[in-house]
């Protein structure tokens, strides 16, 4: 039990990372009743959060929430793996500018080299989403943006996906040493 202990508490070596970042944004949209969302190519084995950049547009509206989902795949068919609801509206206040808000999903497993899609959900017009989309660039090659009705190819949500941190190498090394000992002195105790 202690071992196990040791082990939930072993220290990363780095904070979490950001491992895909789009920050590149030319514009924005609302998200009601258009849905957006973005596919993204995984480049590690797991994620823990995902950062939209958010704003609001229409502050008359009394929506609050805001949800992401993560799927397998290409859109919103695939099978679902993670959601996640933000009360956005705390976050933004009636402030008009943009925001990055963070998306936690807890440590979902990823298979490096796959397509993922997020979507996000609101139940009116009141906060929009960042993108980037220009003739010619792509701002995020590894994926695109698309809502409810269509895809664009060419397009970007304004967007980052954090990865879990993992425990460093001699932590672990010292939580089996330790352990290890720990068996040998209980052997030695019982002869």
């Amino acid at each position: 039990m202690g071992t196990l202990f040791a082990l939930a508490l072993a220290p990363a070596t780095t904070q979490a990372a950001v491992v895909i970042n789009q920050p590149q944004s030319m514009g924005f949209g609302v998200m009601y009743p258009f849905m957006p969302g973005q596919t993204f190519t995984a480049v590690g084995t797991r994620i823990d959060t995902i950062g939209v950049e958010l704003r609001n547009m229409n502050k008359s509206r009394p929506g609050s929430l805001v949800s992401l989902s993560l799927y397998e795949g290409e859109g919103s068919g695939g099978t679902l793996l993670a959601s996640s609801s933000v009360d956005v509206r705390a976050l933004l206040g009636d402030a008009g500018g943009a925001a990055l808000v963070d998306f936690n999903l807890g440590a979902v497993k990823l298979q490096p080299g796959q397509t993922y899609s997020f979507q996000l959900t609101a139940s009116d017009e009141r906060f929009g989403v960042s993108y980037y989309s220009v003739l010619g660039e792509d701002a995020y090659p590894g994926g695109h943006m698309f809502n409810a009705f269509q895809s664009e190819p060419l397009g970007d949500l304004t967007f980052n996906v954090t990865a879990v941190p993992e425990p460093g190498m001699a932590a672990l090394l010292l939580i089996g040493g330790g352990w290890l000992a720990g068996v040998r002195l209980r052997a030695g105790r019982r002869r």
